[in-house]
């Protein structure tokens, strides 16, 4: 009888640990609904902002934070080349405009989402062409066919998946989320620059999945323009608004320290 006693209670116990994540939407005009667009209007990524609590069990919020302001997610998908979608989350606010001059620029964004596989189809199939067996010396120059060459369009793999997961000025560093899958760096060169300052960056031990870089000492203000080449090749160009970097606060004022009083020389 005392066995399952001791049962009984350690069912509860562990029943009040389970917590759940609940998602909320106040979207009633469609005002949560946030997309990023290219320099010429077309779409990047949509976007949809939800509030997120931790819930037990018992239906309670598992923490004061999250029961007075929640955390915000914004549920965002991007459309690969071969018509599927890729959908993620991501805890900052995602930037509106992404600077895209061409399309291989627009392609190279969208290889930071999408898989290799889904990005074939943006490239080109060769067009057969049929080489004529012989001219005849009257056709003229002009109604011969034009055969123009697909352009070679080189896709390459993102170091980077655009998410900050941590960005602190007084601290000097600022931390990337590495793309999946890894890409491969031993033995190459990478170059990461904000707005065209050099930073210096690493792959922390403790967590192989983030990239750390040092803020460079010369950069002002944001928003900065963030551009990754590996051995001499763009593998990743974005920019970020600094909206989620912290600055911590002193939390105590240093005390001032009045001057030493020195007695006047003695009279004599």
């Amino acid at each position: 009888m005392l066995k399952k006693r001791k049962r009984t209670a350690l069912f509860f116990i562990f029943s009040a640990l389970i917590v759940t994540v609940c998602r909320c939407n106040p979207d009633i005009f469609g005002g949560n609904t946030n997309s990023s667009v290219f320099s010429d209007g077309s779409i990047a990524m949509s976007c949809k902002l939800y509030t997120e609590y931790l819930e037990t069990q018992e239906g309670a919020i598992a923490n004061e934070a999250d029961a007075k302001f929640g955390k915000p997610v914004w549920e965002c998908s991007v459309a690969c080349p071969d018509g599927s979608q890729v959908k993620f989350d991501l805890y900052e606010q995602p930037a509106f405009m992404v600077e895209a001059k061409t399309e291989e620029d627009k392609l190279a964004y969208k290889a930071q989402y999408c898989s290799a596989e889904a990005m074939v189809a943006a490239v080109p199939s060769a067009t057969p062409t049929v080489t004529p067996t012989a001219t005849p010396a009257d056709v003229p120059a002009q109604d011969l066919p034009i055969i123009i060459p697909p352009p070679n369009l080189l896709i390459v793999q993102p170091l980077l998946s655009g998410a900050i997961t941590a960005c602190d000025l007084r601290g000097n560093f600022i931390n990337f989320r590495l793309a999946e899958p890894l890409l491969d760096i031993n033995g190459k060169t990478v170059e990461l620059t904000m707005n065209g300052l050099p930073a210096n960056c690493s792959i922390p031990n403790s967590n192989p999945s983030l990239y750390s870089c040092a803020l460079p000492q010369n950069l002002s203000s944001f928003p900065v323009q963030i551009i990754v080449k590996v051995d001499g090749t763009e593998v990743n160009n974005f920019s970020f608004d600094g909206s989620s970097c912290i600055v911590i606060e002193k939390q105590e004022q240093e005390e001032e320290i009045p001057a030493p009083v020195i007695p006047p020389p003695p009279y004599y």
